[in-house]
């Protein structure tokens, strides 16, 4: 009865902590964004403010899509576990607001807030936020899981992933038959599509080339830039294969007087977006999920 107690208590201490977590998430997007504080500091209406609620709340969903990744191990000691508990939470917590911050940066360089959600009640700016929000959380769920504990793997890890997709994504954008960043500003869901496919598709190949284990940070390296490499020379075979296969044929524009609704409707950002992202999670099986063993030893 005693120890069914002490775990009741312990799970509830746990609680007490997501909730911290959660209450500091609050103060955290006030930080990131300083105008949404009419919006976070009262009682809202999420059907008053669709864009600013939808934004805010997939926020909330990668918090916990991170926090799901973590364990409590108290064969150390309740005291030493709950305290490593917390201090692992608030690294997690705080990577993963630099990391939204940054890949904004990169995928959405002139992004205001204030103006952009608040004002416009862009639902193209909207969609392209949160579905980078979760992007960023999953990739530090897995590291949670790699990290073992150690701070100084996870900012590692963090920073390169970060480095590398931030890195594709700006190519692809330069590559892109249409300027993407310009089409979803204008509120064209179908570009938001074709950012987010790739964007997609580089997390998840950039989570496979980490490896499962390893001793020393050089080691990573080398297996995830070894990874990455056969990944490039993979995956333009599935998209020029799918291409070829399926008879796809995508516009290109060649002034702004071109883009208009009916250049990249809906559904040709969602088939170029799932394109590159079946392309990548068909790279990342042939990459990862063949083993050769000892014939052809590596």
């Amino acid at each position: 009865m005693i120890e069914l107690l002490d775990t009741l208590i312990i799970r509830i201490i746990v609680v007490g902590a997501f909730l911290a977590f959660l209450f500091l998430f609050k103060y955290a997007h006030l930080l990131l964004y300083p105008s949404a504080r009419y919006f976070i500091l009262k009682n809202f209406s999420p059907d008053k403010a669709p864009c600013e609620s939808f934004y805010f709340f997939s926020r909330l969903v990668g918090l916990a899509i991170i926090f799901s990744s973590f364990s409590l191990n108290l064969q150390i000691g309740p005291v030493q576990a709950l305290i490593l508990f917390f201090v692992k939470g608030l690294l997690f917590f705080l990577l993963y607001f630099l990391g939204i911050w940054a890949m904004e940066t990169v995928t959405m360089p002139d992004f205001d807030y204030k103006i952009d959600i608040q004002k416009n009640k862009s639902w193209g700016i909207t969609l392209t936020g949160a579905g980078i929000g979760i992007g960023v959380s999953f990739i530090l769920s897995n590291i949670a899981l790699l990290a073992e504990n150690s701070a100084l793997k996870a900012f590692v890890m963090w920073s390169y992933a970060l480095i590398i997709i931030g890195l594709c994504l700006k190519i692809s954008t330069y590559l892109a038959l249409f300027p993407i960043q310009l089409l979803i500003r204008r509120n064209f869901l179908g570009a938001v599509w074709s950012l987010l496919g790739p964007f997609a598709g580089f997390c998840l190949l950039t989570m496979r080339s980490f490896p499962e284990k390893f001793t020393t940070l050089s080691s990573f390296f080398i297996h995830s830039f070894s990874s990455l490499a056969l990944s490039g020379l993979i995956l333009p075979l599935f998209i020029k294969g799918m291409t070829f296969l399926y008879k796809l044929r995508f516009k290109q524009a060649n002034s702004s007087e071109d883009l208009s609704i009916e250049f990249i409707p809906l559904t040709t950002g969602l088939a170029e977006g799932a394109i590159f992202y079946t392309s990548a999670h068909l790279t990342g099986i042939i990459v990862s999920h063949i083993q050769l063993g000892q014939y052809y030893p590596l």
